[in-house]
């Protein structure tokens, strides 16, 4: 990379990481935000022959080296692709010093196939590592690391590994102990397996539902969560790390005859985004659940609801949607189970509820009004990143 001239501010480049099955454009409309919030936000747009994004797509961790794509004349070099799209985004920070350049990331891709987006949790760890050295050449630059999901652990990860290289780390709606739906879909995958059918079928095309699994599995580990912890907790300079949780519904757990309600997102138990030390927490929570203790319980979750388990009384403003989710799961599967076609109609519709895209609920198929309600909100796993309150954090804390 070239060298480039500094002011004497100090420059700053914020990357953002995308979760599970998510791709670098994941963060645009959180971007777009920001930069039309305030002017201190500088968008990177890229140009040419480089992208609007840093695209690892083409890395290999295993031998640390960009594989090219295409074939003849035009063949691109990734490498010298990835050391440009640096430099350009390197020279935007230095030449706007009072800016922070919002930058996406493409780490989820496997490099070996390019529509797989559920590479591991250390391969991106990798990537990213990979930028950042590339970035840090240059000194004086401040780099900022923003995480969805279970890109705030990879985030986490790299900062375990270079703590003195990053500013400050900022996840959202990130897990941090074993997270309860990944056990859940392992356990339905078990009893789906039992008729010859996989739960990870529902989230991942055939082709790359083993490698899906692979990161649920992960996701559900308490080894895995332990030791990213200890290593956390170990150093002794550390990053600031702020963490954004969001609340969209209550998660109901059956243990005997008792039930308990937990406030989550849809995916993500509030226990398990604040299940992490040494850092600052921002809880988003729905104006309808005034009454969730830092554990992720319901206070006195039991005796103050209602029978259907949706309505506090207790609160009597607590009126969220509560689900059960592997009687979801179940259910999605059997609707894959009858059509046997992925593509179908009725399929597509549950997963544009599950996803909150749906403005109108009718258009949701019976018995998906649930999760068609906890995912909508904006402060749900997939919309958090888009929520009012959300955009204003960052503006506060990227700085």
């Amino acid at each position: 990379m070239s060298s480039v001239s500094h002011s004497t501010n100090t420059a700053k480049i914020a990357l953002f990481q995308a979760g599970l099955s998510q791709n670098e454009s994941f963060f645009v409309d959180t971007i777009n935000m920001l930069v039309n919030s305030s002017n201190k936000m500088k968008k990177f747009v890229g140009s040419g022959n480089i992208p609007s994004y840093i695209d690892m797509s083409r890395y290999n961790p295993s031998d640390n080296q960009f594989h090219n794509s295409g074939a003849g004349p035009n063949l691109i070099d990734q490498n010298q692709k990835f050391l440009d799209t640096i430099e350009a985004i390197v020279n935007m920070a230095v030449t706007n010093p009072l800016k922070v350049i919002l930058v996406r990331t493409n780490l989820t891709r496997k490099y070996d196939d390019y529509y797989n987006q559920a590479d591991s949790i250390l391969n991106q760890k990798s990537k990213l590592l990979k930028i950042i050295s590339e970035i840090s050449k240059t000194s004086n630059i401040d780099i900022f690391l923003v995480g969805h999901s279970q890109g705030g652990l990879v985030n986490l990860e790299a900062a375990t590994e270079c703590p003195n290289s990053i500013k400050k780390l900022i996840s959202i709606s990130t897990p941090y102990s074993p997270v309860y739906l990944a056990n859940t879909m392992l356990l339905v995958e078990h009893i789906s397996g039992i008729v010859g059918e996989s739960i990870f079928q529902l989230f991942a095309t055939v082709n790359h539902k083993d490698d899906y699994r692979d990161s649920i599995q992960i996701l559900g580990s308490n080894n895995y969560f332990n030791s990213l912890k200890q290593r956390w907790n170990g150093l002794t300079d550390r990053p600031q790390l702020h963490v954004i949780t969001g609340i969209s519904g209550l998660l109901m757990i059956y243990s005997g005859l008792f039930c308990q309600y937990f406030p989550f997102d849809g995916l993500v138990r509030l226990s398990e985004q604040r299940s992490i030390s040494n850092a600052s927490f921002y809880d988003l929570k729905s104006s309808n659940l005034p009454c969730a203790n830092s554990n992720g319980y319901l206070v006195n979750p039991c005796n103050t609801l209602t029978n259907d388990g949706n309505t506090c009384t207790k609160k009597s403003n607590c009126n969220l949607t509560s689900l059960n989710i592997g009687a979801t799961l179940l259910s999605m599967l059997a609707d894959y189970n009858e059509s046997n076609d992925t593509e179908n109609p009725h399929i597509n519709a549950i997963d544009a509820c599950l996803a909150g895209l749906e403005d109108d609920q009718s258009s949701c198929p019976s018995g998906y009004e649930n999760y068609y309600n906890i995912f909508n909100s904006i402060y749900s796993h997939g919309r958090i990143v888009i929520s009012q309150e959300t955009i204003a954090i960052l503006l506060v804390l990227l700085k």
